[in-house]
């Protein structure tokens, strides 16, 4: 297709479907997001894909996507993107619940992408495990900004926003109440989604479902959860206290910022593994003085994003690096 050799489909949203693929002008693999045929013939459709691409392209973080250009070609329009080698966290969550540190450890990933593109004036409005991809080292990049939103310019032509309806911007079991009830955007719709992903990574199942998705909005505007702590007993109250304020039905109970929220988790046991790069993990401390049987290390401990951690790793209460593996 015009410069690019299409290797495979690896996804597919509401707005289009995204291809692994080699560009042959710079020999380098990509993502290509391609604008579903169907769509072809709506210019407002062909419009918006762009100006998503134009969004997304602001947001330069080691945990966002990177957007590289967008083509015309004689198949449509192409927004070309960095290719993320790795795993969609909804397919390692099919294994199982995740033990504390490593779901601290996402999170803090997820609200240091959340604040780089709030602070672009951008809502992702679609987050989901499945957007979310996960490297071999536990990187985590936040992906596909189909339908995000810009909150404080409006669209990029000078227009006025569109008109949102929350149960057509998004996957339902992770959109907030105000979304339900026709609330206006805001970045609380994202650190909600958070709250519901972490919920589900520490319990093995999504918060709120329904057979349909009315019976899925009527979960979420009336059900309320039973808190993490009295779930699961290895769980410290301020991790537990921060995922219940991520997920308050009222936005206003919710933390400010993504900023907010990651600061509050940086007071919780459970991010004494926490790293704001993956510098760290990659390359582990080690104490000063070792004991005479040291601990494994994490990095030698098997190739999955999991193992690394280790299977006994739990919060420690003098919260140095690698002293509770």
């Amino acid at each position: 297709m015009g410069a690019y050799r299409l290797l495979r489909v690896v996804g597919s949203g509401g707005m289009g479907v995204v291809h692994e693929a080699w560009d042959t002008r710079l020999d380098r693999r990509v993502a290509l997001k391609l604008l579903h045929p169907h769509l072809l013939q709506n210019a407002n459709a062909r419009a918006r894909f762009e100006r998503e691409a134009k969004k997304s392209a602001r947001i330069e973080h080691p945990n966002v996507v990177r957007i590289y250009r967008v083509d015309r070609h004689a198949r449509g329009i192409a927004i070309e993107m960095q290719f993320v080698e790795g795993t969609p966290l909804s397919a390692l969550l099919r294994s199982g619940p995740l033990p504390p540190t490593q779901a601290a450890d996402l999170l803090g990933q997820l609200l240091e992408a959340l604040q780089a593109c709030h602070d672009q004036g951008i809502v992702h409005c679609d987050l989901k495990p499945g957007n979310l991809v996960v490297d071999r080292a536990g990187h985590l990049v936040l992906t596909d900004f189909g339908i995000a939103r810009a909150l404080y310019d409006g669209n990029l032509d000078g227009g006025a926003p569109d008109p949102v309806s929350g149960p057509l911007w998004g996957t339902p079991q992770y959109t907030p109440p105000e979304a339900w009830r026709g609330g206006p955007v805001s970045p609380k719709w994202d650190l909600f989604a958070a709250g519901v992903i972490v919920y589900e990574a520490l319990t093995g199942t999504a918060p709120f479902h329904g057979p349909t998705p009315l019976a899925t909005m009527h979960a979420i505007l009336s059900t309320t959860l039973p808190s993490l702590k009295s779930l699961r007993a290895d769980i410290s109250g301020e991790f537990s206290d921060l995922i219940d304020s991520l997920l308050a039905r009222d936005a206003e109970g919710r933390p400010s910022s993504a900023a907010t929220a990651l600061e509050a988790l940086r007071g919780a046991p459970e991010s004494c593994l926490y790293r704001g790069d993956t510098t760290e993990l990659d390359r582990p401390r080690l104490p000063v003085a070792l004991p005479d049987n040291p601990p494994v290390l994490p990095a030698s401990r098997g190739t999955s994003p999991w193992e690394r951690w280790g299977p006994t790793c739990s919060p420690c209460c003098c919260r140095s690096r690698w002293a509770c593996c």
